[in-house]
């Protein structure tokens, strides 16, 4: 399963339509558990929680981005899920 979510967080922020929906909420219901199951079973498996993890994914997804002089600030951080 969090293998799963893993994949699933790389595969929603690949989409700049629905990185901005990402969340545990999303990715717990698509796995078939509940938000905070889901957050157990991720820490115990990753040593780190869900939030971080999608946190840590996004920061570096912003910061390829980011590398594209074509990319302004704002476009990058909605892109990447950040309001």
């Amino acid at each position: 399963m969090v293998d799963q979510v893993c994949r699933l967080v790389e595969r929603e922020l690949g989409d700049p339509q629905r990185a901005a929906k990402l969340s545990i909420d999303f990715l717990a219901t698509s796995v078939g558990l509940s938000p905070d199951h889901m957050s157990r079973l991720f820490r115990r498996e990753k040593g780190q929680t869900l939030e971080r993890h999608l946190m840590v994914r996004r920061v570096e997804a912003a910061k390829r981005l980011l590398l594209d002089p074509l990319n302004n600030v704002s476009q990058v951080a909605d892109r990447c899920g950040f309001s």
